[in-house]
C-alpha cells in the first residue's frame, strides 16, 4: 500500500516469495541473521541446475568468515541428493568437533 504497484510486485516476487527461485537476502540482512541465529556452522547446498542462490555465495562466504562462522558449500548437487553427501557432512563436523576447544 506504500508503493506504487509494479515496485510492490517486484520486492514481493524478489524478497518475499518462499520458493527455490527466490533472491537471496541483502548481505547486511544475511548478516543480521547470522548474528541473531549465531550458528555453530552453515552448510550452503546447492543443486546442479541452481544459478540464482548461489550469486550471492561469495559475499555470504567472506561474511561468515569475517564473524568467524566455519561454513561448508555443497554444490553441484544432484537431486534428489545422494548418499555420499552423508560422508562430505561427517568429515566436516568431525573437522569442526576437532577444532572445538
Amino acid at each position: 500500500a506504500t508503493q506504487p504497484p509494479l515496485r510492490a510486485l517486484s520486492e514481493h516476487y524478489h524478497r518475499h516469495s518462499w520458493s527455490p527461485r527466490r533472491f537471496p537476502t541483502p548481505i547486511d540482512g544475511f548478516v543480521e541473521f547470522v548474528r541473531a541465529a549465531r550458528p555453530e556452522a552453515v552448510v550452503f547446498y546447492y543443486y546442479v541446475e541452481e544459478e540464482a542462490l548461489t550469486w550471492d555465495h561469495v559475499p555470504q562466504r567472506e561474511a561468515l568468515d569475517a564473524l568467524s562462522v566455519p561454513w561448508l558449500c555443497l554444490s553441484m548437487q544432484p537431486y534428489p541428493p545422494s548418499s555420499a553427501i552423508g560422508a562430505q557432512l561427517a568429515a566436516f563436523f568431525e573437522q569442526l568437533s576437532d577444532e572445538a576447544p
